[in-house]
This record gives structure tokens, sequence and C-alpha cells, in this order.
């Protein structure tokens, strides 16, 4: 997981290539509070509208993961397929009620690219990649492998603001909230698992809340 500031406003691209259409959505408020309450994401930035004026675009900032699990719902309107690798990229943040247009600009050797943008403006960027073998994790955490592996099971209710000194050698189990998500997302539940969105949006929460935590931007993330 990669973290940086805003990019100054000179670095931002546009790009209007065209490509499959796939779904398009303006955030709500309300889709703030449905994620946060699925992630446990609470970073002001994202639900409170004082310290959202300070980030680059002045309004509420849409989860990044949120962009994630909706375009790969659109993406499962077009495609009954299992993504075995994701790759994506927060190019420019998107605030709320803003027209979200979801796009897949490429598809070829088992590798669908999807372009996600605000009027024009490249915002993310989303690689989903099929085929080949899923392999599950036979490993479930009981707490003897917790403790025998140093995890520290982390949850907070405000995002933390440690030095990254003090997040050295330290290994988190990040926690998932099971949290019903079966009419917001229905494909992703119909063909992949009723826990998908919930095990991608801790991700969210990890990195808003716990480390870097309050002064954190989500970049980018690969997932395997």
């Amino acid at each position: 997981l990669n973290m940086i500031t805003n990019p100054p406003r000179d670095a931002l691209v546009r790009n209007k290539s065209s490509g499959l259409h796939i779904g398009h959505k303006t955030f709500s408020i309300q889709d703030q509070e449905f994620f946060a309450n699925m992630s446990l994401d609470v970073n002001p930035m994202h639900m409170d509208p004082i310290s959202a004026r300070r980030v680059l675009t002045g309004q509420h900032v849409v989860h990044g993961i949120n962009i994630l699990i909706h375009a790969i719902e659109f993406w499962l309107s077009h495609y009954k397929l299992t993504p075995t690798h994701i790759n994506c990229s927060f190019n420019n943040p998107i605030s709320i009620n803003e027209p979200v247009i979801f796009t897949e600009v490429k598809n070829s050797g088992g590798e669908h690219t999807i372009a996600v943008r605000v009027n024009g403006l490249l915002c993310s960027t989303i690689v989903l990649k099929v085929g080949g073998e899923i392999v599950a994790d036979k490993d479930e955490l009981d707490l003897k492998s917790i403790e025998s592996r140093k995890l520290i099971a982390v949850i907070e209710k405000t995002p933390l603001e440690l030095i990254q000194d003090e997040h050295l050698n330290k290994k988190y189990l990040i926690p998932i909230n099971h949290f019903d998500s079966e009419n917001k997302f229905p494909l992703i539940n119909k063909y992949l698992h009723r826990n998908y969105p919930a095990a991608l949006s801790a991700l969210s929460y990890f990195v808003g809340m716990i480390c870097p935590g309050m002064h954190s931007i989500f970049l980018y993330l690969k997932v395997e």
C-alpha cells in the first residue's frame, strides 16, 4: 500500500478515450454513510464537512475502495467472471454529488482495464485479471495463531495520528466487519462472495484509521 498527499492540480491528466460504458453513479452522503458503516473508516475527509473543506476538492471525498467495489459490481453486469488479481490506482479524488463514469477501456489477455472519470478527468484506473486457479488461504487465524505471529488486533473509532516510527516492525490484524451488503452489491454477493465488499473495505479502514491514519490518502493497491 502506497500513500501520498494530494497531487498538485497541474499534475492532473485528462483522458477522454472511448471504451465500453459499464456504469455511472453520483455518490451521495448516504453512500458515504453506508460505506463508513461497512468499512469502519470514518476518517474526517470522508465524513466531516469542515475537515473536507481542507482537501483538494473542498467536498467530502468518496472512499477510494468504495469506487473500486462499485467498479467491480458494474463490471460483473457484463462479465460473470472472478478476478484473481486487482491493481487499482486512485489518481484524483472524487467528491460527493459529482457524476462518475465507469468505462472499460481495455480487454486483452485476461486483463480488463476500467477507467473511472469525472467530467473527463481520470480519477482511478482499475485492472482486473481473470483466469488461473484461485487458491484459498486455509490458514485460519485463531487466538493462538494471532499470538504466535505477534499480530495486533485494532479497532479504532477515531483515526490514529502516530509518527511513522511507531508503526515500524508491527504486524496488524485487520478486522472485517461482516456487513450485509447484498442489496447494495447483489452481483458481487452472487458471483464472488458475500464478504467480498467487507474484506476490500477493511483495507480502507486500515489506511484511513490505523496506518498512516488521520493524514492519509489511499493511492494504490494490489490484491492477489
